[in-house]
């Protein structure tokens, strides 16, 4: 085994064959990424159409204004009919209104795309999220090439896994994860650089870095708790003292707390809290937690669920590796490799141990802990390290192979998502196509269980929702009215499932609805099954002038 490794024709091959294989991912990202903007509108769903919404407001209306985005708002001014509610939105004052609510999302994220936006529309938001998971991904090659010492090879490896691994949901979606990512990745980078033997603090990069760090907090706040775990680590695994670390580090450290300071001032001055709106939310979720329902979100994130992909079922191999490995090979593990054991695992641990919220289904379950994924890679690398032929040592030959075979598992797990994420987008363009088929009619929806597939609809018409009959009668009189031809009604046709993260009276108030649509002043025009859905179209009635009619019970 150990000649075939030395052998230079195998190492040409394996080389040729890991060049390949990683171009022709990024290509098949950026391929699939053009396929799923394109047809009637770009993939955007669920929590990325409201970032979605947040960036178009602060390109139409500048980047201090934060009110919410609303095309229904001169039917609407009041937000009786606003179509998002908990946990995307949240009012400054019990007074609904264009002034008082705000989306809840970083603003700092939309506000980095806004002139892209007002540059090109929302067409290019998902590419440019792309691009960052390039980035995040060459960010590794690079950590584990200089940092860690690998070769270009095994970098390239690094690289594969980082492409193929559960951070690519995120990459898949406008989502300011993975800018998040990309910051904390910057940092991490120059940690370990420091942490080098004969590396010396170069000013300008060190305060670089921490600024572009200290971003990660504000974009996404679990990342607060992998900075606690690397500061930890580096105080315990290093076998500096802490004057002489605070020497080497003083720049980035002084870097990652003006970029603090700076921005917990500007959210402060903005929304009153220094990490935004969101932590207001999730602070209160918190309190609220049903300790129950926590263990269930923790054995889904590990072992997965009917909904859900588990932490184990997508990286068991790597997982075995890397906590074997320091048992296997003791004296070749080094400070490095336990800080970023450490930093993965504790940091995973607080996350999970404090987040209120279920991060979605399918791979999306895994999205909290990302930093996890990249730290475990990493170690992997440097596990297919420790089998270089000029070490003349026992090569830990099933270490290897768990890693290599965490190749094929993120492979597998990667062309899973792939079908699922074209599955998702078949059934978009069948639903978008169908409310810009009558561009003048709005759509009202019965429930906000269905606001997740709206997507950029929202952007075109205005949407809204009419939750029991008594507020649909008066949104219907407001469109008379204002004599808008034709209404589009959208609502689930059997009873929807509960979220985990809803509580009991907003799920049987908001999503859980069901009414009859009765209209003096609208007529069916037409009523349609779409993807489980039931659409409904009403015409305006001739010369009603919004005068009432006859009643009529349409079933």
């Amino acid at each position: 085994m150990q000649k075939l490794f030395q052998n230079p024709t195998f190492q040409k091959s394996v080389s040729i064959l890991l060049r390949v294989l990683a171009v022709s991912l990024v290509l098949l990202f950026v391929w699939k990424r053009a396929r799923w903007d394109g047809g009637v509108a770009p993939l955007i769903q669920t929590d990325a159409q409201i970032k979605t919404y947040q960036t178009a407001q602060y390109a139409a209306n500048g980047l201090s204004d934060h009110r919410c985005y609303y095309a229904g708002r001169e039917f609407d001014p009041e937000f009786r009919y606003f179509p998002f509610h908990y946990p995307w939105v949240v009012y400054t004052e019990e007074t609904r209104s264009e002034n008082t609510c705000r989306f809840q999302y970083p603003s700092f994220f939309s506000q980095m795309f806004a002139p892209l936006y007002r540059w090109t529309g929302y067409r290019f938001l998902n590419s440019a999220i792309l691009l960052f998971y390039f980035l995040a991904a060459f960010l590794t090659y690079r950590i584990a090439t200089t940092s860690l010492g690998l070769s270009k090879n095994l970098g390239i490896v690094v690289f594969i896994l980082a492409l193929t691994g559960y951070p690519q949901n995120s990459g898949f979606e406008y989502s300011e994860t993975v800018i998040s990512n990309v910051c904390f990745l910057f940092f991490l980078d120059r940690t370990l650089n420091l942490l080098g033997e004969k590396t010396d603090e170069v000013v300008w990069v060190s305060l670089f870095c921490g600024i572009v760090g200290s971003l990660a907090v504000f974009l996404r706040s679990e990342s607060v708790f992998y900075y606690s775990s690397l500061g930890i680590g580096t105080l315990v695994f290093s076998k500096r003292s802490f004057p002489v670390l605070l020497k080497k580090f003083r720049f980035l450290v002084i870097g990652f707390l003006v970029g603090g300071f700076v921005f917990s001032f500007s959210n402060y001055i903005e929304f009153g809290a220094i990490l935004g709106i969101r932590s207001k939310l999730s602070y209160s979720d918190f309190l609220k937690l049903n300790w129950s329902v926590k263990l269930e979100l923790l054995k889904g994130y590990f072992w997965g669920s009917s909904i859900q992909v588990g932490l184990l079922e997508y990286c068991i191999p790597m997982l075995a590796a890397v906590f074997a490995f320091p048992i296997w090979k003791k004296r070749e593990t080094t400070a490095m490799y336990f800080l970023l054991l450490f930093t993965a695992i504790s940091g995973m641990a607080f996350v999970q141990a404090f987040s209120p919220y279920n991060p979605g289904g399918l791979y999306a379950g895994l999205r909290f802990t990302e930093i996890t994924y990249y730290c475990l890679i990493l170690l992997a690398g440097a596990i297919l390290r420790s089998i270089v032929p000029e070490t003349k040592k026992p090569i830990p030959y099933l270490l290897y192979i768990l890693c290599i075979l965490q190749i094929f598992f993120s492979l597998y797990h990667t062309r899973k998502n792939l079908q699922v994420v074209d599955f998702v987008k078949k059934h978009h363009d069948l639903l978008q196509k169908e409310w810009a088929s009558y561009p003048e009619y709005p759509v009202v929806h019965k429930s906000l269980f269905d606001m997740f597939l709206v997507s950029t609809s929202y952007l075109d018409k205005p949407h809204f929702v009419a939750k029991d009959e008594t507020v649909w009668k008066e949104l219907e009189a407001v469109l008379a009215e204002k004599q808008v031809p034709g209404i589009q009604v959208f609502y689930f046709g059997t009873t929807p499932p509960k979220d985990i993260n809803a509580p009991q009276d907003f799920y049987e108030e908001w999503i859980d609805t069901k009414y009859p649509i009765r209209s003096g002043r609208y007529s069916l025009e037409e009523k349609k099954i779409v993807e489980g859905f039931v659409l409904e179209r009403y015409v305006l009635n001739p010369k009603t002038n919004g005068e009432k009619k006859k009643s009529t019970t349409l079933k």
